[in-house]
């Protein structure tokens, strides 16, 4: 959408779920589906750069540092390289779904169904 206008410049149609969060993040876009995957937008060419792939539906994507972070239905959380399409770690902390993700500088946040936030990364004491 035009902000100030409200009129709808594009649709992207290339999921085939419920698309559960949408994150921009510098001049990408992120769309996390119910298909099981999180697509890379690329919001000046309009174009999918690539797709992250899960073996269960994904319900929360955020983006810190050079990493994709998605939390899954199954308790999960994925952690992808930027610019890579393979997960290279897995983090099991939640019980239930892993449903919001936000991150700062430092921090890795993500809120599950259960209720409980759990906290990832250094605290700046550590990185002193």
């Amino acid at each position: 959408w035009d902000a100030r206008s409200l009129e709808l410049k594009y649709t992207f149609a290339e999921h085939d779920g419920w698309i559960r969060k949408l994150v921009v993040h510098g001049k990408r876009l992120f769309s996390c589906s119910y298909d099981s995957t999180v697509k890379v937008w690329d919001i000046a060419t309009l174009t999918c750069e690539r797709t992250l792939k899960l073996p269960q539906r994904a319900e929360s994507v955020c983006v810190w540092n050079d990493f994709v972070f998605v939390g899954a239905d199954d308790a999960r959380i994925w952690a992808f390289p930027d610019g890579d399409d393979k997960s290279v770690a897995v983090l099991k902390e939640h019980k239930l779904a892993v449903l919001a993700m936000a991150a700062n500088d430092d921090l890795v946040f993500s809120g599950s169904f259960s209720g409980a936030i759990k906290i990832f990364g250094q605290t700046r004491e550590e990185s002193d």
